[in-house]
């Protein structure tokens, strides 16, 4: 069980989006197995989830923000475009 938590926590550098679908799918399975026999290693587990959904809400958040700063070009740049002309 060891073994299979420490391949799961190790995040790839170049991880594409289908090697980390599978890796988090081997996390929720050991989150399962793991729980009932072993209370340290569950928490190793639960970490990993939490540390995946961290990164995907900074993603989120990273796209959300990038559209408010779009929203927000153009309604300025329409202003600033008459105040030109």
């Amino acid at each position: 069980m060891l073994r299979s938590i420490e391949i799961v926590e190790a995040v790839p550098n170049k991880e594409n989006p289908d090697e980390r679908r599978r890796r988090l799918g081997t996390v929720r399975l050991l989150v399962g197995i793991v729980g009932p026999l072993d209370q340290r290693l569950s928490a190793r587990v639960v970490a990993v989830l939490t540390q995946e959904a961290r990164r995907e809400a900074k993603a989120e958040t990273s796209v959300d923000t990038d559209g408010l700063i779009d929203a927000a070009i153009s309604l300025v740049e329409p202003i600033c475009n008459a105040r030109r002309n």
